[in-house]
């Protein structure tokens, strides 16, 4: 039996076959400046927290982290000329998300803090990334609807 043409329409917008295709080392590039970047606002964040200037400043890391994802699709789209899909953008931003952790966990080993994730071991690593991976998932899918109904306005930002 036939797939019908909405069908196939919808099955291959949800094919990484695209993103895979134009993906090269400035996308990388791209997300390894954007993790530096907010690595050290963290750390500027950090500084002035341990200083006493400020408070908690655990929901403004969150804000930034979350305020970083739309700047790596729109650099996606001034190199490539074109706006990415959502499989595209969830691989893009687990690209990101890997880069972070990484240049994170160097920071962390380089200035001694430790070498665990926290009390639980890997438990709470693999917890970690199972709600990263979700809460990435989430504001993809937010993402796409805000950029569908922009869509209809014939407005086309993103």
């Amino acid at each position: 039996m036939a797939i019908k043409t909405a069908e196939q329409d919808i099955l291959s917008r949800l094919s990484a076959k695209s993103f895979v295709r134009a993906m090269s080392y400035r996308d990388f590039g791209i997300s390894i400046l954007l993790a530096i970047i907010l690595l050290t606002l963290f750390m500027s964040l950090d500084y002035v927290s341990r200083q006493g200037i400020a408070g908690d400043l655990t929901p403004v890391k969150w804000t930034l982290f979350f305020m970083i994802l739309p700047v790596n699709h729109i650099l996606y789209k001034v190199v490539h000329k074109r706006s990415n899909d959502f499989v595209g953008r969830n691989i893009h931003d687990y690209i990101f998300l890997i880069s972070f952790a990484t240049l994170f966990k160097i920071q962390v080993l380089i200035f001694g803090y430790g070498i665990t994730f926290g009390t639980g071991g890997i438990g709470s690593l693999i917890f970690l990334v199972i709600l990263l991976a979700i809460a990435i998932m989430i504001f993809e899918l937010a993402v796409s609807l805000f950029k569908r109904l922009l869509w209809l306005f014939k407005w086309r930002i993103l």
